[in-house]
């Protein structure tokens, strides 16, 4: 999903800067806009970037509000996110703040993410599109399925066929034979 990034910023430049701050080590950590930093490389041109003091808590907010302004963002990136959130030891209100989302919304989306495997999640891709109730639907099926191991969840999974049919094939193949 990188070309078309690439073809703007090589047509009408870069025109939103990448935001970066520097760790108490002096090195410089990209709080978003990675994928602008990867179309400039590519395009061989420097990077415009916005260089500021900022604390754990406000590059991720601000990592979040920048995703969350994404079009593609999907249900389960944003809970990704929420994921990634609350593991770094930041709370709830932090996670409301940085994406605009419920405390309980957010711990809907938690449960999810801790039910589903990762690697299953990737398998399927974002399902852009797919609200919370299908991935709901999955995590419920799973937990019915206890029968099947990691592997036989992935074996299960199409490749072929885009993210979204992919969930709904895979809800479709773990529901019970009646």
């Amino acid at each position: 999903g990188l070309e078309p990034l690439i073809e703007s910023i090589r047509a009408h430049g870069q025109k939103v800067p990448i935001l970066v701050r520097r760790l108490p080590s002096g090195e410089m950590e990209i709080v978003y806009g990675r994928r602008r930093l990867l179309a400039c490389r590519t395009l061989g041109i420097d990077v415009r970037a916005v260089v500021l003091e900022m604390d754990d808590r406000s590059a991720l907010i601000a990592q979040g509000v920048e995703n969350a302004q994404r079009l593609e963002n999907s249900y389960i990136e944003r809970a990704l996110f929420v994921k990634q959130v609350l593991d770094a030891g930041f709370d709830l209100a932090t996670v409301e703040q940085a994406i605009q989302v419920e405390a309980t919304q957010a711990s809907r989306m938690r449960g999810i993410i801790d039910a589903i495997p990762l690697p299953v999640i990737h398998r399927i891709g974002a399902a852009p599109g797919v609200g919370r109730r299908p991935w709901e639907d999955l995590r419920k099926l799973i937990a019915d399925r206890s029968d099947l191991t990691e592997p036989d969840l992935l074996s299960l999974i199409r490749t072929d066929i885009p993210s979204p049919e992919r969930l709904k094939e895979f809800l479709e193949r773990l529901k019970p034979v009646r």
